[in-house]
């Protein structure tokens, strides 16, 4: 947490707060600089959008399965899946014998 920042000379005091989650440091530079721990937050936002993106993929697996080819190639468009791309408009998916280019 302290490392993004750095004192011009160093850290000349720091206070940290009863809940350890503020940090106050000060330095010669006459910057106070307020620290926040920001650790919990940041990870609950990569879990959530880990748990989206496989929600999504499944949704993704869900739409070629039941054979709604537009809407799976929008979202496989979506997700930034180039190959799942090509094998839904070629028709190479789960051993379709047909292709997105033949129902279009």
């Amino acid at each position: 947490m302290l490392a993004d920042f750095k004192h011009f000379p160093p850290h000349d005091a720091v206070a940290v707060s009863s809940d350890e989650k503020i940090i106050i440091t000060g330095g010669a530079d006459s910057l106070l600089v307020r620290w926040r721990d920001t650790t919990e937050a940041v990870r609950a936002k990569r879990i959530a959008e880990q748990e989206e993106l496989a929600l999504q993929q499944q949704q993704l697996s869900n739409l070629v399965m039941s054979k709604q080819l537009l809407k799976a190639l929008s979202l496989a468009l979506k997700l930034k899946h180039p190959h799942r791309v090509l094998t839904i408009v070629q028709g190479n998916d789960h051993g379709f014998s047909f292709s997105l280019i033949e129902i279009i």
